[in-house]
């Protein structure tokens, strides 16, 4: 038993003094301190979906993503079909859907915040002015008997009718009775209707529809050149704004949240008018809008961080390696491990943190407990507070970087690689008298 106890000890014995063994051993340790790592990464991604599941219930009972379609004019066409055996003829009708030359849509959207205990899901309250002409003059379809103008309707399309809370459609200045629904599905599923009336009078051989429309939606907002020439304008609050879509945006070379489209026939697959439903997918397909994004949200800063979990742990590592080299101190691999949790629970601390502070909050106090805590440590270790200061410092360094890296989107990479080649040329510098095969960490 003494013997055994004897191995053991002369085992440990060697670690203290061998300078390759003890690096190695640490290796193996920064290693092991993944698996915990991994895990926070995984709860990330979980504390993640669940703001996401929250977002969309509270999407669901608010209104969806919202695609506002048309207006169109769907009318119906009599055909005659070809005699049967006994030489009998009978009619049917197919819809002839018409676009307008002109379309104009002028947007403002404010967008909200609800919020659910410490979740919050982002929706907008729209006003929309559309103006559309349409021409006087339609070209009966060949094969057809007949244009049945008392049945023509003007089709509106919306994604979710939940989110219209006030509408006002007008053909040439005269208000318009709205049907729910759409009077077929060949081109849109779902939105509102009328019939187009009767005794409307074209003006210098156009029909003027006006339509303001007061819309409640999640996520984006989308729209569809329908017209001949379509021009959008969209004004948004959102601080990150995504545009999207078969077109974007001209450049306005403003820093005003607001865009605009000029879209021709020309730029898109689909005609003014056809029969049925052969270029309805392509009509669907040449949605455009804008999106709300968060930008880098808070969980996605926090996996961001996790990220560089292996290059803390490893940077930690290193400066107590050297300093215990150079000032002749010995740590023993079990503090290292509590040094390394330490630096770990950092990041579940940040997870909690940030759920219900902002996030450069919760990250200066996570950041600021664990450095204290380490340089503590450090300071009972090595009994100098000039050494201690030293883990201090390059603590604040480490965390400094990775918070300026994170808050960037477009240049997180170069940061990133710019902060490790420092990072290694000052450990270049810092050891680059250190002869590495005579050494031996002194008792």
């Amino acid at each position: 038993m003494n013997d055994q106890h004897e191995k053991k000890m002369s085992f440990m014995d060697r670690i203290g003094k061998s300078v390759s063994l003890k690096a190695f051993l640490i290796f193996i340790i920064s290693l092991f301190l993944l698996i915990p790592s991994s895990q926070v990464g995984s709860l990330v991604y979980e504390r993640q979906g669940l703001s996401k599941s929250v977002e969309r219930e509270i999407g669901q009972r608010i209104a969806k993503a919202q695609t506002i379609s048309g207006p169109i004019l769907s009318v119906p066409c009599l055909y005659e079909s070809k005699p049967d055996k006994n030489g009998r003829k009978s009619t049917y009708t197919k819809i002839l859907h018409i676009l307008p030359d002109v379309l104009n849509v002028t947007s403002d959207l404010k967008t909200f915040v609800k919020k659910r205990g410490i979740y919050d899901a982002k929706y907008y309250d729209g006003d929309f002015a559309l103006t559309a002409s349409f021409p006087a003059e339609i070209s009966k379809p060949a094969g057809a008997l007949r244009i049945l103008w008392d049945e023509a309707k003007i089709n509106i399309g919306v994604t979710d009718q939940r989110g219209i809370k006030e509408l006002d459609l007008k053909v040439d200045g005269s208000p318009l009775e709205i049907t729910s629904g759409v009077s077929n599905s060949e081109v849109v599923n779902s939105g509102f209707s009328c019939f187009f009336p009767k005794k409307a009078k074209a003006i210098k051989g156009t029909y003027e529809l006006e339509l303001n429309l007061r819309l409640l939606g999640t996520s984006s907002i989308q729209f569809i050149p329908a017209g001949k020439e379509s021009n959008f304008s969209l004004k948004s609050d959102w601080p990150h704004p995504s545009y999207f879509g078969e077109f974007l945006p001209e450049d306005s070379g403003d820093s005003v949240l607001t865009k605009e489209w000029s879209i021709l026939e020309l730029n898109r697959t689909f005609p003014q008018q056809w029969t049925g439903n052969i270029h309805s997918n392509a009509f669907n397909s040449a949605a455009f809008g804008l999106k709300l994004v968060d930008g880098v949200d808070r969980y996605q800063k926090v996996h961001r961080l996790v990220r560089y979990a292996m290059l803390v742990i490893g940077l930690t590592f290193l400066v107590f390696f050297i300093v215990e080299i150079l000032k002749g101190y010995k740590v023993h691999p079990f503090q290292y491990i509590l040094i390394g949790v330490a630096l770990v629970i950092f990041f579940t601390l940040l997870i909690g943190l940030v759920e219900h502070i902002p996030f450069d909050l919760a990250f200066g106090i996570s950041s600021l407990s664990v450095t204290l805590l380490v340089s503590l440590y450090s300071w009972n270790l090595f009994g100098r507070l000039k050494d201690a200061f030293i883990i201090f410092s390059l603590l604040t360094a480490i965390y400094l970087f990775m918070f300026v890296t994170v808050q960037m989107e477009d240049y997180a990479l170069l940061m990133g690689a710019i902060g490790l080649f420092f990072i290694i040329a000052l450990t270049m510098y810092a050891t680059r008298k250190i002869d590495w095969y005579n050494i031996k960490v002194r008792s």
